[in-house]
């Protein structure tokens, strides 16, 4: 009998390693970003500035009851994808924070070849939905060979 050696973690687990990384790292550039002298736009708006002028408390309070909805609506499916779970809900709960903290979400990261700034919370939302979307074709496509 040969025991793996590798540590399995559960999902729950998996979201919250996910989640944390995620969170820790976006705030941690957005420090840093603001440290080395990388201008740093606040947004109070949601994506590309959108909905700006109906104000911050607004906004977080709608995406907040947005993203509590998200988690318990659809449990089941988030831990049958833990990695996407983490990185939506982090990129997310970062973004909420910034809103809590600053009245805005920081931007610094630079979008190549627009003149839009976004972070690395928005990144993560970006390739948790890719990851998604990527992982629907993939089992849309086993069951279309079987």
């Amino acid at each position: 009998m040969q025991v793996s050696s590798k540590k399995q973690y559960s999902p729950d687990r998996k979201i919250l390693l996910t989640l944390l990384f995620t969170v820790g790292f976006d705030q941690f550039s957005k420090e840093a970003a603001r440290f080395f002298g990388f201008a740093t736009q606040f947004n109070s708006g949601i994506s590309l500035s959108l909905l700006s002028s109906y104000g911050s408390e607004l906004i977080t309070a709608v995406l907040l009851i947005f993203i509590i909805g998200l988690w318990y609506g659809l449990r089941s499916f988030w831990t049958e994808h833990p990695v996407v779970a983490g990185l939506f809900f982090g990129g997310g709960i970062s973004n909420l924070f910034d809103r809590a903290v600053y009245g805005a979400v920081r931007d610094w990261l630079p979008l190549p070849g627009a003149s839009i700034t976004n972070n690395l919370a928005d990144w993560a939302l970006f390739v948790a939905i890719g990851l998604l979307f990527w992982q629907n074709v993939q089992a849309e496509s086993s069951r279309q060979r079987k």
